[in-house]
């Protein structure tokens, strides 16, 4: 099986290291460019030390960088076979990724570990920058946990390659900077259609910054929906973002959460 060389491997550090960043300016260069298209979830204004707060903290971000070399140099994932493996590496992947975040985000939001968490949620009102904003324990916690999860699995059940865990890498940074950046993409209606009722959105995301004991999972709502520790206005929320999109005022866009408190969840409070 052919093995990347250490100038190919360190090319691959270096991407993972810097994609966050260039993820959230992408963003943040739409949002300006294209303002009056885009449908804002929360008008409020943010403040100027959230913004400062945010720049400190994107730094423990390149953790992920560090954790990914570290499990390489270890001598897993630095494969490279052929196109099906980094497939099935994506894939399989995409659903360690899911299911770690969903468990790991519960985790951190027990009140004797979320003092590790609290940090992330002083951005109220996201930022294309928020999805970079956590402790530095917190992202050693996930990504470490992660890439051992993933380990596991290379070495005992099938073998993972460094393409499909550097592509999975990606797309979560991608996804993160998308679920932070306080716009919303979809069309009325979504939430009720078979992608909606199983894939999250950024207006979904938002609602867990409300409320902090509801809407855990990243990608999808099915940890939510399966342990009921999902809000039960979701779907009325996100219909009043995208239909009023053009009122600026953020009392409009959270009627809901005003009237809402947090344990309103589908089935008992979570967590």
């Amino acid at each position: 099986m052919k093995q990347l060389s250490s100038i190919e491997l360190y090319g691959l550090y270096a991407v993972v290291a810097l994609s966050p960043h260039l993820f959230a300016f992408v963003q943040q260069y739409k949002q300006k460019k294209y303002a009056e298209k885009l449908i804002k979830i929360r008008s409020k204004k943010v403040k100027k030390s959230q913004i400062q707060s945010e720049w400190k903290r994107s730094g423990s971000i390149f953790i992920h960088a560090v954790a990914f070399a570290i499990f390489c140099e270890w001598g897993l994932f630095t494969t490279i076979d052929y196109i099906p493996q980094t497939l099935w590496t994506f894939s399989l992947g995409v659903v360690v990724l899911e299911s770690w975040s969903y468990i790991s985000h519960r985790l951190l939001h027990h009140p004797t570990l979320y003092v590790i968490h609290r940090p992330h949620h002083e951005s109220v009102v996201n930022t294309p920058f928020s999805g970079m904003s956590f402790s530095l324990l917190e992202k050693c916690f996930f990504s470490f946990g992660l890439l051992f999860l993933l380990g596991l699995i290379s070495q005992f059940v099938i073998e993972l390659n460094v393409m499909g865990v550097f592509f999975l890498y990606l797309a979560y940074f991608y996804v993160n900077s998308i679920g932070h950046s306080n716009t919303e993409r979809k069309k009325s209606g979504y939430p009720k259609t078979k992608l909606g009722s199983f894939f999250a959105t950024s207006t979904y995301h938002s609602l867990h910054h409300e409320n902090p004991n509801a809407n855990y999972g990243l990608m999808s709502r099915f940890f939510d929906r399966w342990f009921r520790s999902e809000v039960s206005f979701y779907s009325s929320f996100f219909e009043k973002v995208v239909t009023d999109h053009k009122n600026t005022s953020s009392q409009t866009h959270c009627f809901d959460l005003q009237d809402s408190n947090s344990e309103k969840v589908t089935g008992k409070k979570a967590s």
